[in-house]
C-alpha cells in the first residue's frame, strides 16, 4: 500500500487485529514506510538495493503518544539513502556493530591486557572504570570525539587539569589498542587536545640547605629512618625503590644494588658509595626487607612523618648557620633529593652519567627535569664560549701579521 505519509495520515491509521501489521509507503521518499502494530507502535523502516535482492532496515520506532516524529524518521531515511547511492550497506554495517563490544566489555579486554606489560596499570583502571560510568553501555564507534570531549571538561571541573590529562591519556591508549587490533576505524580520544600543564618542578637543595638536612638526619635515633633518607640522599634512590630494598637485593661487598622493579620496567643496578655500605653493614637485619614495618615479615611503606621531623630540624639549622630568618627548607619533598643528586653529578660528570646513575631512558629527561641549568651555568659557558672565540681571533691576527 502507498501513500504520502502525513501526521494526520498516521494517526487516522486503522490499529490492526492481533498478529498482524499495516505496512504503507511513502509516495515522497523511494523505500521509506511506516508499519502499524496492534500495540499502536509505528515502525519507520526503509527498503533499498535491487528488487532481486532488497534489504530492509529499521530506522525507528514510535510509540504513543509519540517520541520519534515523522519528519525525523523521513531525513533519517533519505540519509541512509544517500550511503546506499554512495557504496554502503546499513544492514550489513548493523550485523557489524552488533558484535562490536561495549566500551565497558573492551575496557575489561584492555586493563587485562595492560596489567601483563605496564606497571602503572592502576591508573588505566580508575580513569578508564570513570569513563565506563558515561560510555559502558555504548559500542565503542559510538563513544565519539564529542561525548570523551564532553567527559574530560567535567574531569576538569570535577578533579583539575591533571587529572583530566591523565583521564584523557587512559582514554586514548584504551582506543588506540582497539583501533589497531581493528575494532573501531579511528580514535575519536585523539581528537581532544591535553590541557597545557605546569612546567615539571625544578626544587633543588643548595649546598647549605642540604648541609642542614644532613645534620637533621644525623640526629634521627631511629637507625633505619636515618638509613632511608641517607641512601636516597646519597644514591638519588627514588623513595619507593629504597622502601622496597630487599637484603638479597644488595650486595655490599661489590658495592652495588640490584633494583628489581625500577620505574623503568625492568631490573637495573644502582653503585653504592663506601660509606653507604659501611651504614647498611651496620644496620639490623629484622626479616628480607631492609627497612621493616612494625608487622613481622612487613615493610615499611612511608617517610611521611620522618621527613616531617628533618625539614623542621634542617629549617631551624639553617637559619642558625645563615642569620636569616626566612631561610627554610619547608618546601622541600622526598623526591626533590633525588633531583638534587642529579642536578650534583650532572655539574661534576655530565648529563650522560647523571642519567646513567638516575636510571633514566633518555638523557633529555634528565636534562628537562633533573639537571637544570640555571643562569650561571649558562653564562659560564657563554664566557667560556666567548673566549675561545677571542683567542682564536688574536691567533689569525697574529697569523696575518707574520709573527
Amino acid at each position: 500500500m502507498r501513500a504520502p505519509l502525513t501526521d494526520k495520515y498516521l494517526k487516522a491509521m486503522p490499529t490492526p487485529s492481533a498478529g498482524k501489521r499495516l505496512r504503507v509507503y511513502d509516495t515522497g521518499t523511494t523505500g521509506f514506510s511506516a508499519v502499524k502494530l496492534p500495540s499502536g507502535d509505528i515502525h519507520f523502516s526503509l527498503d533499498y538495493g535491487p528488487r532481486q535482492h532488497r534489504r530492509r532496515v529499521l530506522i525507528g520506532v514510535r510509540k504513543p503518544p509519540g517520541n520519534l516524529t515523522l519528519d525525523d524518521a523521513r531525513s533519517r531515511a533519505r540519509v541512509l539513502l544517500g550511503d546506499v547511492e554512495k557504496g554502503a550497506d546499513p544492514v550489513a554495517e548493523r550485523a557489524v556493530r552488533r558484535q562490536e563490544p561495549t566500551f565497558a566489555e573492551w575496557r575489561d579486554t584492555y586493563v587485562a591486557m595492560v596489567k601483563t606489560r605496564k606497571k602503572s596499570w592502576g591508573d588505566d583502571v580508575r580513569y578508564l572504570g570513570r569513563a565506563a560510568e558515561w560510555w559502558g553501555h555504548l559500542r565503542l564507534s559510538q563513544v565519539t570525539t564529542e561525548r570523551v570531549e564532553k567527559a574530560f571538561q567535567e574531569t576538569h571541573k570535577t578533579r583539575g587539569r591533571i587529572s583530566a590529562n591523565r583521564f584523557l591519556a587512559s582514554v586514548r591508549a584504551c582506543l588506540q589498542q582497539a583501533w589497531r587490533l581493528s575494532k573501531v576505524v579511528e580514535n575519536t580520544a585523539a581528537k581532544v587536545a591535553f590541557m597545557p600543564e605546569n612546567a615539571p618542578r625544578a626544587r633543588v637543595l643548595s649546598a647549605d640547605e642540604l648541609q642542614a638536612v644532613l645534620e637533621a638526619v644525623a640526629e634521627l635515633v631511629d637507625p633505619w629512618e636515618r638509613a632511608a633518607i641517607t641512601l636516597i640522599i646519597e644514591t638519588g634512590a627514588r623513595k619507593s625503590e629504597a622502601l622496597r630494598a630487599r637484603w638479597e637485593d644488595l650486595d655490599l661487598d661489590a658495592g652495588e644494588w640490584r633494583i628489581p622493579s625500577p620505574k623503568a620496567g625492568h631490573p637495573q643496578t644502582a653503585p653504592l658509595g663506601r660509606g653507604t655500605v659501611a651504614m647498611l653493614r651496620n644496620l639490623t637485619r629484622l626479616g628480607e626487607w631492609v627497612f621493616p614495618g612494625r608487622g613481622k615479615g612487613t615493610r615499611r611503606s612511608d617517610l611521611r612523618d620522618v621527613w616531617a621531623t628533618v625539614r623542621s630540624n634542617a629549617t631551624a639549622k639553617l637559619v642558625e648557620s645563615t642569620g636569616d630568618t626566612r631561610a627554610s627548607v619547608a618546601d622541600v619533598t622526598i623526591h626533590d633529593l633525588r633531583r638534587t643528586f642529579g642536578l650534583e653529578v650532572a655539574r661534576s660528570a655530565g648529563l650522560h652519567v647523571a642519567s646513567r646513575l638516575l636510571r633514566h631512558s633518555t638523557v633529555a629527561i634528565t636534562a628537562a627535569v633533573y639537571a637544570p641549568l640555571g643562569i650561571d651555568e649558562l653564562r659560564k659557558a657563554s664566557e667560556k664560549v666567548a673566549r675561545q672565540r677571542e683567542k682564536r681571533g688574536r691567533v689569525l691576527v697574529m697569523k696575518a701579521r707574520g709573527k
